[in-house]
This record gives structure tokens, sequence and C-alpha cells, in this order.
């Protein structure tokens, strides 16, 4: 069974996303035409809409769950057609598996599914100290993430460091200097799409919780 069907709604949401996202932008590489890019996008919103009313239902005391695992059933199932057709094709990069968040090939022969990381937040110290913690969101240990930084309104993004585990301190930093955060889950010399960005000092609204 494709790892993707072992997601937790909340994950399977976002993989989805990212799965559309990269199918859009990557259409004739993938071969995909106008129709099937639509089944794609049409079954995802489907799944996010039972999933929102899920949540309604539950805030209500009602019951929507059936319909939810049927909306997410057919969205599983649309996205293993178009998965099996990605994989099988020798025209479609490894890379661009990654990108999907479909399995790639390991070193040992193996396949391994490579996620975007998730939930990622900074929190900035008077003292200098950045702590950025975020989900590994279904990656197996192994996985590197790569920090990368944008600092005072920059758009172009620099290395800061790798980290095995979930959680990074960026230290000796400037407290008040505005800075912008991602993570970019690695493996095998393959990546997931970065992760949701988090940022400290900036003034507007982020992902990220405030300094301290």
């Amino acid at each position: 069974m494709a790892a993707y069907y072992k997601l937790r709604d909340a994950q399977l949401r976002i993989w989805a996303d990212n799965f559309y996202t990269v199918c859009s932008a990557n259409a004739a590489t993938l071969g995909l035409d106008l129709a099937e890019l639509t089944s794609i996008d049409t079954a995802r919103d489907q799944y996010v809409a039972a999933l929102d009313n899920v949540a309604v239902a539950r805030a209500m005391g009602l019951g929507a769950t059936a319909t939810k695992n049927t909306e997410k059933a057919s969205l599983l199932d649309t996205i293993a057609v178009f998965a099996n057709q990605f994989q099988s094709n020798p025209g479609v990069s490894q890379e661009l598996i990654a990108e999907l968040g479909l399995t790639v090939r390991g070193t040992g022969g193996g396949s391994v599914p490579l996620y975007p990381a998730s939930g990622l937040t900074a929190v900035g110290c008077s003292d200098g100290l950045n702590r950025l913690k975020w989900a590994a969101n279904g990656n197996e240990s192994g996985t590197t993430y790569v920090i990368e930084a944008a600092f005072d309104g920059s758009v172009n993004w620099e290395y800061v460091d790798v980290s095995t585990s979930t959680r990074f301190d960026h230290t000796g930093q400037t407290p008040g200097r505005a800075v912008v955060y991602r993570i970019v889950a690695t493996r095998s010399g393959f990546k997931a799409p970065p992760s949701n960005e988090a940022a400290l000092y900036t003034g507007g609204s982020s992902s990220a919780s405030q300094a301290a």
C-alpha cells in the first residue's frame, strides 16, 4: 500500500494540496491534460470540504464522518491512478516524484516516502537565540532537514544549517532583526517542497510565534 494511504486526515490534506500544486506546475512533463488536472482538483476539494464539515459537525454534535470517509477514499483512488502513471513513466524524474510526495527509490533499492515538513514555528529570545520547531509530517527517521532563512525582507533564501531532529536553535542572532525561516526535508539526494514559512520581527502575520 502506498504511504499516502497511511496519512492522517490533517497530513493528507497538506499532502494532497502539494500533490495538486506540483501536478499543475508540471502538467506537461507528467502528461496531464486539463480534464485530468480538474479530476485531481475536484477530488481534493470534495475531501477538504467533507473534512471541514466533520469539524463543524463535531462542534454541533452532528455526524459527518461517513461522508468524509467516502470522499477520502475517492481522493485516494484518484491519486493512486495518477501516482502509478507518474511512477511508471521513465520521463518523470525521481526529483519530481519526490516533489509530488510520492515514494522515491532509496539508496538500498527500496522506496521511501518524502513529505514537506509542516507546522514550522519560531520563537525569538532576547539573548539572540531563535528557536525553531516543526513536524516531520510522516517522514521516517533518516530524513535530514535543511534550515533556510531570508533576512531583512530579502527574497533570497540562505542556508543556515541541517538537523536530523524536528527542532533547531539558531544562535548568535540579533534580537529584532527581521527573518523568515523555512525547512526543506531531504533524503538520498532528493528533497521535498519547502515547509510553511515562520517569521520573526517582521510586523506581519505569520505561522510563527513572535519574540518572547
